[in-house]
């Protein structure tokens, strides 16, 4: 297999060279790699998905496998600006709302947001995408009793300024957690890949200046496309 996976890989890099295939990013089937490379479907798959594990490629379900453009490099520390963030490194955004309701809080929510027992929350979904490829799903929770009436609001747009210029609420803080998790059938749908496909989990707490927190994010971002940049500190 390894015998394989080189020569796909060096087979995939020469194809980044190619017009035709660089602008839409679309390989090759596996039937046809299996007859160019002579080889088992296995061997082709198993050599696939460890490419795909490093990044260097990615399959969309039913449409195939693509070449993987450069990673989003975002800095962690910091709230995401997702649209600015994306055109600045030349790459084409998109927003899509999934979700938008009102909802009893779950443990870890209320914990996150420092709410009673049976608070409720707003849970607002969202997809966002990088040049026509799902990279993002957002779970964005809300205070009800802080921003009522927010559902009447277009939440594809930027949530951090209506919480500022509508609620009069500004977060300046924020505790950030990362880790690897996967994404689990929902979230893999959303995404269109295969549901233990790992992501990087990015949960936010975003507080005021008093301490007071604003709202809770988790953030699922497929691996292969997005890299942690963190701005330099002094140690």
């Amino acid at each position: 297999m390894s015998m394989i996976y080189e020569s796909l890989k060096a087979y995939f890099i020469a194809l980044r060279n190619n017009k035709s295939i660089a602008e839409s990013g679309r390989l090759p089937s596996e039937r046809q790699l299996q007859q160019d490379f002579d080889s088992s479907r296995i061997t082709i798959r198993e050599a696939l998905f460890r490419l795909e594990s490093e990044g260097f490629i990615y399959r969309l379900k039913r449409k195939g496998w693509f070449l993987s453009p450069s990673r989003l490099l975002i800095d962690p520390a910091h709230k995401v600006n997702f649209i600015e963030l994306a055109k600045a490194q030349n790459k084409l955004p998109k927003t899509e709302l999934i979700s938008a309701r009102k909802i009893k809080a779950k443990h870890s929510v209320r914990e996150a947001l420092a709410l009673a027992k049976g608070a409720s929350v707003y849970h607002i979904v969202r997809r966002r995408s990088l040049d026509g490829r799902p990279v993002l799903v957002e779970n964005i929770y809300l205070c009800a009793d802080q921003f009522t009436g927010v559902l009447e609001h277009a939440l594809e747009d930027s949530i951090t300024l209506l919480q500022s210029n509508h609620f009069g609420l500004e977060a300046v803080s924020e505790d950030c957690r990362i880790k690897i998790n996967t994404l689990g059938e929902f979230n893999a749908g959303l995404l269109e890949v295969n549901a233990a496909m790992p992501a990087l989990s990015i949960d936010r707490i975003r507080k005021t200046k008093k301490g007071h927190p604003v709202d809770y994010n988790v953030e699922l971002w497929l691996h292969g496309a997005v890299e942690l940049n963190t701005s330099s500190v002094h140690i």
